[in-house]
This record gives structure tokens, sequence and C-alpha cells, in this order.
């Protein structure tokens, strides 16, 4: 309750100040925070945290086992690319990477504004956690069941590879 009321009280004092010194409004909307909505899945992989990492470190690659991804075309190596998906079409710069264990991403034209995916070992598995953010709270309930389908597709195609599989034979479907 008070968070709430704080951030009332916050901008009410913002917009106050701006009004009396008599500063243009419009030169400050960007300052406007939205409080963003933060969503996570898991799911436990039969593989290492490499071979996971080493799937998520390929973007060029999506295409082949992510459910969602039609096309993937390369702006930058290891960095940015624009993202065509079944959802619309969305630029993606990748902004912390850590090998092994993380790798995060600012998103702009799509329903994320950020995402990312966090490796944990677990003894011979990983846990492999989907992270989102967005503004649209009413998305929450189909964003995080669109999570859950995007993690079953990269634990299928890592276990698939774990097993002796060809990239070029996989089917995501």
């Amino acid at each position: 309750m008070c968070l709430q009321f704080c951030k009332i009280y916050i901008i009410h004092t913002f917009l106050t100040t701006i009004y009396l010194s008599n500063v243009d409004l419009f030169n400050f909307r960007n300052l406007i925070v939205i409080d963003m909505v933060h969503i996570e899945s898991k799911v436990e992989i039969n593989s290492s945290p490499k071979r996971v990492y080493d799937i998520l470190d390929e973007p060029e690659k999506f295409p082949i086992w992510n459910i969602t991804v039609k096309d993937v075309e390369i702006i930058e190596p290891k960095k940015k690319g624009l993202v065509k998906s079944t959802v619309g079409d969305f630029t993606s710069t990748r902004t912390e990477t850590v090998p092994n264990k993380s790798i995060s991403y600012d998103i702009e034209g799509g329903v994320f504004k950020k995402m990312g995916y966090f490796l944990t070992p677990k003894g011979n598995q990983t846990e492999a956690t989907l992270w989102a953010e967005f503004d649209d709270a009413s998305k929450e309930k189909m964003l995080l069941k669109a999570g859950e389908v995007l993690l079953n597709g990269l634990k299928k195609y890592a276990e698939y590879l774990d097993g002796g599989g060809s990239p070029d034979n996989y089917k995501k479907k």
C-alpha cells in the first residue's frame, strides 16, 4: 500500500514542481517510469549448462529449435539481431553475457522490453530460468505460458543434441 502511495506522491510532487517552475512538461515525458511486470519460468534440462549456453549463444540457429522464431537476421554477431517471429518482428540486443551461466537482452519493438536466461547446474542437469519484463500486465498469463513453451523447446533440442542428434535433422514441432 505504501509503495503505491509513495509512487503517486512522487509523481504528483514531480508534476507540481514542473508546473510551478513553468517548465515545458513535454521535455520531461521520458522521465516518467512505467512499472514493468517481471515473470520467470523454469525447466530442468538433462544436459550441461555449457550445452544449453552454446545453444542460446547462437541466435542465428534459434529458428531450428525455437517454435516462435521464423528467422534471425544478425546485425552484429553475438550482440544484435532482427528476429522474425510468430508474434511479430523485433530487435534483440545482448546486454550481458556470463558464459555457461546467463544471457540478457534488451528488446525493441516486441511485447517484451527485456529478457534473459539463467543457467544453474543441478547435478547432471541444468535448471534453465527464462525471465522477461514487459509493461502490459494483462498479458502476464499468456506470456508465462509462452515462456514454458519456449523452455520446453530448448529442453527438447538440448536433449536431442546430447543424444547424438544432428541440428540438420531436428524437427521442432
